[in-house]
């Protein structure tokens, strides 16, 4: 913004300095100022526009249309040098549209834009290659456009300085601006990037409309408000954890009429597992990326997630604050070690495995590469290092959690190496997707087999699922839906806990709390929607009304990391339970119960560095409390608590109100009310 101001500013005098280069009557030039002036005055109002309605497509149109505008002011200043004008002026162009692109596409990948994580990551050898090769078609495209966009950009205001003239001809020349104007709209309406994030940005305005909903609406749609945040969860050990994630195999392959004897040892290992039978696919889980998320948080990903693409939503910080079992299991001091054949790029796997608290994500393409599909590595290979890895992990007398995913299963034809066993039941039509699931199957029954022997094996809960349904573009499709009742594969061997009732009906969000109940885990976390198929589970959280989307998406707000803009605007409310809302965000107000308040002595701590809340909210429950979480380095933080009777601090006049405290870069605002709901602040 400052920028532009300068440019103009130095063109305004340009015009009175330099009277002999700009060969145009008082009358042209006058008007020319005006539509000057006109233009910064809608540009920084356009700022404004933005900074209220996020609608970026509108404000990037304006930028370009300004910067058009600038190179002919410049044609116009400097004639003789038109040249050296037009060079300059592209290179500018190049430059400023490669770095909205590549700022969108960090949005798109990473959630963040150009931050000090970012640059760190770039600079290591290969950091360009991972960030695009994770959407190469959309770089391919931005590349493409960019030079499209830069030539047009500098080729209108050239032509126009070379075949209108101002003096002769206005009304022709404002057209000319006109159709650039509408081309730049429309081109920033079809950009990806401004695409993905306008309606994003949408989707979440169009969430906070039912931020009014009471909490009987939530227990009526079997939604669990969860107040805390993952970070504040206490858990007990309990086994260890063996967790099979297969590609794409439902309990349909099982089906021995169907596909008589293709998975041998996972029919086998049902036989003596505990078999949940009755578990379906959650709704927008049906691919490998939202399934895990689901299947680890006991909440499924909502539009808000979906928007972008898979767990794009959720890699820009929505719905951030969930836990998960995996998370959970770190509380408890567990060692967490994830296994994939295939690159980590792939369905997002490398950034949420970081995200649950794994410690080490194991790629076998990084060790390995196999001539037919560069890809991944066999399944058998997987299964390989994680036998391996179970005996490193096994020696350090150290609770673990061993998860490893498949990919050879993968539809439509699977992937199958000739050197590895084939399906010998299938007579003269071989079909490699049975070749490869009758491979991966060897390999899993190699690695129980190995297991079961060792020492550490009877403190072992195994656990084996699918991530998602056979995909509709397997080649098997028309087999798969002639089975009725098709359901995830969900068994476990060795569990603490004995159910019996196997048929009990479930979704992929109920196996994060099942898989804990059954490895005997205690925690104080209720998952949003999964329940644990031990018990007796609430089946009003199966429903999937319009009424439960519109609460899941608002409690995915409330659950999200929040951007920060200034001015701040604070308010805390009351229903459905006690929140603070944040501009246009709202976060848990208090860590304990659904309709707690602060007590004398007590509050929340929200401590947040730049614009951008990245730490959890805090509770404390007395001064020494609030004085460690005070030594934690924070830039700005936001304070609602009750005031105490002889509270340092505070005046006796002040003793028992409720108070809300704004620090911004030792900048301070305090105010104190008789009710939270009273308390409301704007901090410029």
């Amino acid at each position: 913004m400052d920028i532009y101001f300068v440019a103009y500013g130095f063109c305004f005098n340009m015009f009175f300095v330099k009277r002999e280069t700009v060969k145009m009557n008082m009358l042209h030039k006058r008007i020319f100022v005006y539509l000057l002036i006109l233009v910064s005055t809608v540009f920084f109002a356009m700022n404004y526009v933005f900074e209220w309605f996020k609608n970026i497509v509108f404000v990037m149109g304006v930028h370009y249309v300004l910067i058009a505008a600038s190179i002919l002011a410049l044609l116009y200043l400097f004639p003789k040098h038109k040249t050296i004008v037009l060079t300059g002026c592209f290179l500018f162009c190049l430059a400023w549209n490669f770095i909205f692109i590549a700022y969108f596409g960090f949005i798109m990948e990473s959630g963040r834009g150009f931050d000090l994580d970012n640059c760190y990551h770039l600079l290591h050898v290969g950091g360009w290659i991972d960030y695009i090769s994770m959407d190469l078609p959309f770089f391919t495209t931005g590349t493409i456009s960019v030079l499209l966009l830069t030539i047009l950009i500098v080729a209108v205001p050239a032509l126009s300085f070379r075949y209108i003239s101002i003096q002769r001809n206005i009304q022709t020349s404002c057209a000319a601006w006109g159709i650039v104007g509408l081309f730049a709209f429309f081109f920033c309406m079809n950009n990806p990037p401004c695409k993905e994030l306008f309606s994003l940005i949408k989707g979440i305005h169009a969430a906070q409309k039912y931020f009014c909903a009471d909490a009987a609406d939530y227990r009526e749609c079997g939604i669990k408000l969860v107040p805390a945040p993952w970070t504040e969860i206490q858990a007990q050990k309990g086994k260890n954890l063996v967790y099979i994630i297969l590609e794409s195999t439902e309990n349909t392959f099982l089906d021995q009429n169907k596909f008589p004897g293709l998975l041998p040892q996972l029919s086998g290992f049902r036989k003596h597992a505990l078999s949940f039978t009755n578990v379906s696919c959650a709704q927008n889980s049906f691919t490998t990326s939202a399934a895990m998320f689901t299947a680890m948080t006991g909440f499924y990903m909502t539009p808000l997630h979906l928007r972008g693409g898979f767990n794009k939503g959720y890699s820009l910080g929505i719905g951030a604050q969930f836990s998960s079992f995996p998370r959970i299991l770190h509380q408890a001091g567990y060692e967490q070690i994830f296994l994939v054949g295939h690159s980590a790029n792939f369905a997002r796997t490398g950034s949420f495995v970081a995200d649950q608290q794994y410690d080490h994500l194991w790629e076998g393409i990084k060790k390995k590469r196999i001539t037919d599909w560069t890809f991944s590595v066999r399944d058998s290979a997987v299964y390989e290092q994680a036998w391996r890895t179970y005996q490193e992990l096994a020696k350090k007398g150290k609770p673990f959690n061993l998860t490893l995913l498949t990919i050879d299963a993968h539809g439509p034809d699977g992937f199958y190496s000739p050197e590895e066993p084939a399906y010998p039941l299938q007579g003269n039509n071989p079909n490699n997707l049975f070749n490869a699931m009758y491979a991966s199957d060897v390999a899993l029954g190699q690695f129980l087999k190995r297991l079961r022997r060792h020492p550490a094996a009877k403190e072992t809960c195994i656990v084996i699922t699918n991530d998602h349904l056979a995909h509709e573009y397997t080649n098997c499709i028309d087999i798969l839906k002639t089975n009725p009742k098709r359901r995830l594969v969900f068994m476990i061997e060795n569990s603490v806990k004995i159910s019996k009732n196997t048929d009990v009906e479930g979704r992929t969000f109920d196996i994060a709390p099942t898989i804990l109940d059954a490895m005997g885990v205690k925690h104080n976390y209720l998952f949003p929607l999964g329940e644990s198929l031990f018990g007796t589970p609430d089946p009003r959280r199966l429903q999937s009304t319009e009424k439960q989307q519109k609460l899941l998406m608002y409690y995915t707000i409330m659950k999200s990391s929040s951007m920060l803009k200034m001015p701040l605007n604070i308010q805390v409310a009351v229903k459905p339970y006690p929140l603070i809302q944040i501009n246009q965000q709202m976060h848990p107000l208090l860590l304990r119960e659904a309709n707690d308040l602060p007590g004398e002595g007590e509050g929340v701590f929200i401590g947040f560095n730049g614009n951008i809340i990245d730490q959890p909210i805090l509770s404390f429950r007395n001064e020494s409390e609030y004085n460690k979480i005070k030594r934690k380095k924070f830039s700005n933080n936001i304070i609602v608590g009750k005031v105490a009777k002889n509270q340092t601090g505070f005046t006796e006049k002040e003793w028992g109100k409720f108070y809300l405290k704004v620090q911004i870069n030792g900048e301070e605002k305090i105010i104190f009310k008789d009710r939270p709901a009273e308390l409301a602040l704007v901090f410029r």
